[in-house]
């Protein structure tokens, strides 16, 4: 399947502010990969850095938003999403 036949998709997700740099990696390492095994490909990855969140969520009133664009199927969209659920340091996708 060709790139052109993708869809272009974008995930937002929150991690902790108390996170560690390698858990911060570890998570970018499961979004690429989910990507990448689905001969998807990365648009942009935006880190918008820590920001105050509109309600408390875990007893943290701040965190850390990352955007990510890629085009991929729908199947790589949900492995993403089983990822982001299985990862503690990630607050909210």
């Amino acid at each position: 399947m060709t790139l052109e036949r993708y869809r272009e998709y974008e995930t937002t997700y929150i991690v902790r502010p108390d996170i560690s740099d390698v858990d911060a990696d570890r998570v970018i390492d499961r979004v690429q990969k989910a990507i990448s095994g689905h001969a998807g490909k990365v648009i942009a990855v935006d880190h918008w850095g820590k920001r105050k969140l509109a309600y408390e969520i875990q007893r943290h009133q701040k965190g850390i938003y990352v955007n990510w664009r890629y085009a991929a199927n729908n199947m790589a969209v949900a492995e993403i999403e089983r990822n982001l659920r299985m990862l503690e340091p990630v607050l909210r996708f």
